[in-house]
């Protein structure tokens, strides 16, 4: 009898070890079922689990009786990886019998303070999600997740889609988020394909290679141009007939623009800085520092830092100097060289109105004193005593004896640094973004601009007088 047991109790181990091996091995090769050659990362019909993966955690919860069309579309979705929601998808669409041609499209997929924000779903094989029924659900924000929500009164004003046409990540990244938005239901895609359903079409103008638009505006649907360089930068066929009178918006660094976006601008501190600017100006025994790759700009700037260096140090980092500092890494690059030069040219390759460069921002959080040239009204941009304005000398030599004068008067030199410092930078691109937002809820289309080619030129940029 004893025996008997022992055999009984030996064959349900060698079993009960068979039977796990197997589940292993099965579970490892995917095949839950023999018409799915995915590892399911759920049951469909049950919450799927928050899944970790680099700085995101998925989480979606589904019932059995909603379409795979409204998977992201629930009022408690979060966002989530997308490669394991990809596989979660296909297992889906496999275990509904349909036909997955292709993975899941990403229509948009940005990142913002190294997070992803939203992503958004449309093609799945031979279905597609219905555009008007995903506009009728908005996006809201949390610190580290983005939710689609129906939780809001300002669901009422629809959902707006926003097509960016060949948006690489940099500009995905600038346009992708609405988050903190007075009215933020808007979505980017750069999926072409959704020409049709896109509420606005943004442009990046000066980059353009399209001689004529790609498709025809819908009725309602608005075209935006947008560029941050001066005309003179511009690379794209924007000058042909067809491009002439197809703009409603204009999205540009000029201040007459529908949407205006600065590189930067300069506001009060608030709070003083308590530091020992007696320390800090001793510290310094060097003049000027210009950071520069382009040697050939049309305001003739080399130019005049050649006859400047002809009075007083000038050290050129970058293409058109002998000193190298990462391209990669301007912070750096600022932090490494503050400590000892007094000035920082921040001349621009153009002169054209209202065109001032994000370098000349980051000098104020910096110890050096900026000495701008360019088109812009400094003066309606950074505050009085602050900086030295080019302008305002007859020539490269009399701005020399003006800078070697402040070199030599430590007081001075200390009092515009203890000026600026009242002041600090920001980067206003979010304002930009969420005023197209709400033009687009307010239904404001607009001008369409008869002549964009002649908006973009006259009277917009001018040859140096100077040197």
């Amino acid at each position: 009898m004893q025996h008997s047991v022992k055999r009984f109790w030996g064959a349900v181990i060698f079993l009960s070890t068979t039977w796990i091996v197997v589940l292993v091995l099965w579970q490892s090769s995917g095949q839950f079922s023999k018409d799915c050659n995915c590892q399911p990362p759920i049951d469909p019909d049950r919450p799927l689990q928050p899944i970790s993966s680099g700085d995101l955690a998925r989480k979606l919860y589904r019932s059995s009786a909603m379409s795979h069309e409204a998977i992201l579309l629930a009022p408690n979705v979060t966002v989530v990886d997308n490669v394991k929601y990809r596989e979660h998808l296909g297992y889906v669409l496999r275990r509904k019998g349909e036909n997955l041609t292709e993975p899941p499209s990403v229509v948009e997929s940005v990142r913002g303070d190294n997070r992803n924000v939203s992503t958004f779903f449309t093609e799945r094989g031979a279905n597609h999600v219905d555009l008007d029924q995903e506009k009728k659900n908005r996006v809201s924000y949390s610190n580290t997740t983005k939710k689609l929500s129906k939780d809001s009164e300002r669901n009422n004003m629809g959902y707006k889609l926003i097509l960016g046409y060949k948006f690489d990540d940099w500009l995905r990244n600038a346009f992708g988020s609405y988050a903190g938005c007075d009215v933020d239901a808007c979505v980017l895609t750069n999926d072409t394909r959704l020409h049709t359903k896109a509420d606005a079409v943004i442009f990046h103008i000066c980059k353009l290679s399209d001689t004529t638009p790609p498709f025809e505006k819908t009725p309602g649907q608005v075209f935006a141009a947008y560029c941050l360089e001066p005309p003179p930068s511009y690379v794209s066929p924007y000058r042909s007939r067809a491009w002439k009178d197809v703009f409603n918006w204009t999205i540009t660094y000029r201040k007459d623009s529908d949407i205006y976006r600065p590189y930067g601008e300069v506001v009060y501190r608030g709070t003083p800085r308590n530091r020992n600017y007696t320390a800090i100006v001793a510290q310094k025994s060097k003049t000027a520092v210009w950071f520069v790759s382009n040697c050939n700009a049309p305001s003739r700037r080399l130019a005049y830092v050649n006859e400047l260096r002809k009075h007083i140090q000038v050290d050129i980092y970058g293409k058109c100097g002998p000193y190298r500092c990462s391209k990669n890494n301007n912070t750096a690059c600022m932090k490494s060289v503050e400590p000892a030069y007094r000035f920082y040219l921040s001349f621009e390759n153009s002169f054209c109105t209202d065109y001032v460069t994000e370098k000349l921002f980051k000098v104020y959080e910096r110890n050096l004193i900026p000495v701008v040239r360019g088109g812009a009204d400094y003066k309606k941009i950074l505050p009085e005593g602050t900086y030295i304005d080019a302008a305002d000398f007859r020539s490269p030599a009399e701005l020399a004896r003006h800078l070697k004068y402040l070199e030599a008067n430590a007081t001075a030199y200390e009092a515009i640094l203890k000026r600026k410092d009242r002041y600090r930078p920001q980067y206003p691109h979010r304002r930009a973004v969420c005023q197209m937002c709400r033009m687009l809820h307010e239904n404001n289309q607009g001008k369409t601009y008869p002549d964009f080619p002649r908006w973009v030129n006259e009277g917009a940029c001018w040859q140096a007088t100077d040197i």
